[in-house]
């Protein structure tokens, strides 16, 4: 009789378990959202209303991005992927794709942002586009 009831148990433990590794891979991105936000909203005084409309912006952006690395194999929160390195014409159209990604949400973001709003993003894009480098750069030679 107790059997009966240990079983399932066993069962709903194990899938909640099993969907623990997607839950914190949700955090991560939710927690790299907020990170994002926070640090373009302090450094180009984005208002509440713009925070409201780059919100959305920012959050397909890093989904697109995500997808574009994943189509090569790469996955920079988990530091998975393929371990051998990318071809010169695989890198070159990696970076195309993520370069067209990148412009993009550019063109969403300059209807959203001021000038100078949009100077400073620029900034920030090229200060993360420099820690994405050395992130696959660093992911390259630890084979």
């Amino acid at each position: 009789m107790i059997h009966k009831y240990i079983m399932p148990l066993i069962l709903a433990c194990a899938l909640c378990l099993g969907s623990l590794p997607a839950l914190a891979q949700e955090e991560d991105r939710a927690a790299q959202l907020a990170e994002y936000i926070a640090e373009t909203r302090a450094r180009t005084n984005l208002t509440d209303e713009q925070v409201e409309q780059f919100t959305p912006v920012i959050e397909a952006h890093l989904e697109a991005m995500a997808a574009v690395l994943g189509e090569y194999g790469i996955d920079l929160q988990n530091r998975s992927g393929e371990r051998k390195r990318l071809k010169i014409r695989k890198m070159r159209a990696l970076r195309k794709d993520l370069d067209a990604v990148r412009a993009d949400t550019a063109e969403k973001l300059s209807a959203i942002l001021s000038e100078e709003q949009m100077e400073e993003y620029k900034k920030i894009q090229a200060e993360r586009k420099a820690e994405l480098r050395a992130r696959l750069k660093e992911q390259r030679h630890q084979k």
